[in-house]
């Protein structure tokens, strides 16, 4: 990570770059598997900012930084993982559509490839497969405590409506992408 300056955009706690997503608890956040195959292949998140230059990592290269961010990058205490036990079922996710609508969500993000949405948050067209389902609840729960610099408004979201939404959000996986 400091071979390639990563601080020169990220933060880890109160040290880097202001410009890309803090990464002081990326471990928590990230799944891993989807983090090594980005760092090797950067793609677009964020389509009108922050873009990840391509640095050409190696596999090796890409799993010693995953296995960092993994072991050290973690919030002191566990997140809540709504779906630790089973996934989602067929009703939680419509509901949690519908929610995405209801609340205007599309109107910052898209959250499929065909359907086009908002461009100022990032893409959740496959989210499922980048954050984990507990960072989710996190982030949905209060997103100013997950990113001060964000703008994602808190809409005070009830325990069921977090539900739904986190598991609306979790289908997004990579064969959603010719939906």
């Amino acid at each position: 990570m400091y071979d390639i300056r990563c601080l020169t955009c990220h933060r880890i706690q109160d040290k880097g770059g202001t410009y890309a997503p803090n990464l002081t608890f990326a471990g928590s956040k990230i799944k891993m598997n989807w983090e090594g195959e980005f760092l090797q292949a950067p793609d677009i998140i964020r389509p009108l900012s922050q873009q990840m230059p391509k640095f050409n990592l190696t596999e090796d290269e890409a799993k010693a930084a995953t296995e960092y961010l993994e072991k050290n990058l973690v919030f002191k205490d566990p997140l809540i993982d709504l779906y630790k036990d089973s996934p989602p079922t067929a009703e939680i996710i419509a509901s949690g559509e519908k929610l995405f609508y209801e609340k205007g969500c599309n109107t910052c993000h898209a959250e499929n490839i065909t359907k086009g949405g908002g461009v100022v948050g990032p893409n959740l067209a496959t989210v499922g497969d980048r954050l984990q389902p507990a960072y989710l609840v996190y982030h949905l729960k209060n997103p100013q405590q997950a990113n001060p610099q964000g703008v994602e408004p808190n809409f005070g979201l009830s325990d069921e409506e977090l539900k739904q939404l986190v598991g609306f959000l979790m289908d997004h996986v990579k064969k959603k992408e010719g939906k």
